[in-house]
């Protein structure tokens, strides 16, 4: 239960378990995705990180296995995603 980490998305939120917390992120907030190797801490457990920046100035950092997929599963749902080479 503690070293639980995973990512949902749904119709409409984009669900961040790491441990003991969740954070949930509006799909219509999120305003790019990028990705990156960026050591922060951060609810991710490998350096392969996606930067999802959403809101007017937030930002979290994620690993989801399958990078690419993810950023398409999120292409598709986010209305005005920018995707970020």
């Amino acid at each position: 239960m503690w070293v639980t980490t995973y990512y949902v998305v749904d119709e409409n939120h984009l669900t961040i378990r790491f441990g003991p917390f969740k954070k949930i992120v509006p799909l219509d907030t999120i305003k790019s995705v990028r990705k990156t190797t960026n050591p922060i801490s951060s609810p991710a457990l490998s350096l392969k990180r996606l930067e999802i920046v959403y809101g007017y100035y937030n930002s979290i950092l994620i690993s989801p296995i399958h990078r690419d997929e993810f950023i398409e599963i999120l292409s598709k749902r986010c209305k005005n995603i920018e995707i970020i080479a």
